[in-house]
């Protein structure tokens, strides 16, 4: 996988660390990172840690299109766009301003690849409020703060880590009482539930406007067209009826067991 990543945050060595912790199969040389301030603290300490030798470094302004295709946004499987919080970061409004033109400017080029942004694109990554609802929720529940770092993949043996997988073909269109059973008894982890239309929304929108072409019945097809524009993409179903039909497309959600690789 070519990852692409937009933009430079305070602490950036110790976030690009942990998202190669994350995922093991990333090398630092399959990172593409842009950015504004090649004179950064931050931009200086990551291109000259030796854990990261390798990755590709562009200066410049993240949401002009020459300088994304320079930083290689036409070779890339995913894009991450940060929202500037270097020395030299703009106020917020403006820092924020910047983020949304800089997906703009990577959907004009790229429009089917996967965007991850700190506001509204193929996921959405809401920090703020995410740590807003852990602390209330910590102090109400002794020891979650340690449950959520183990799902987060904080443990070193790797245990207890929440994941999206792909579901086996042969568990496609099953109940959710057969998917669990068929996950657990395998000994990859505890089921909790699923994800619906997970990854590009643009993409899949498009696939599901044709299957709904495909009819002959004009009445079948245009409820068909209406149920396509009402799709939640990436959205969690957690702890389903067992009865639940799982829908094609959609990936297991599991708390996996230690040492087991998805």
């Amino acid at each position: 996988m070519r990852l692409l990543v937009c933009g430079i945050k305070s602490r950036m060595l110790e976030f690009l660390i942990e998202l190669l912790r994350q995922n093991p199969g990333l090398k630092p040389s399959a990172i593409h990172w842009v950015g504004a301030d090649s004179d950064s603290v931050w931009v200086k300490q990551v291109l000259s840690d030796a854990r990261l030798e390798g990755i590709h470094w562009t200066a410049g302004e993240a949401f002009e299109q020459s300088v994304l295709e320079k930083a290689g946004l036409k070779k890339a499987d995913r894009a991450l766009v940060l929202i500037d919080s270097s020395e030299r970061a703009p106020a917020a409004d403006e820092a924020d301003t910047r983020t949304v033109m800089t997906v703009l400017s990577i959907k004009k080029i790229r429009p089917e690849i996967h965007v991850l942004k700190m506001a509204q694109v193929d996921e959405v990554l809401w920090v703020r409020e995410t740590n807003r609802m852990l602390l209330a929720h910590c102090s109400q529940s002794t020891g979650v703060a340690e449950v959520f770092r183990s799902l987060c993949g904080a443990r070193e043996d790797g245990g207890g880590r929440l994941e999206a997988i792909e579901i086996p073909e042969a568990l496609q269109g099953a109940t959710f009482a057969a998917l669990r059973n068929g996950i657990e008894s395998s000994g990859r982890g505890v089921c909790l539930g699923y994800i619906e239309n997970p990854g590009n929304r643009r993409l899949q929108k498009i696939s599901a406007l044709e299957e709904a072409q495909k009819s002959p019945e004009v009445r079948t097809v245009l409820k068909s067209l209406a149920h396509a524009m009402e799709l939640k993409f990436n959205h969690p179903v957690l702890l389903p009826d067992d009865e639940d039909t799982i829908p094609a497309g959609a990936k297991a959600l599991v708390v996996v067991s230690t040492g087991v690789s998805t």
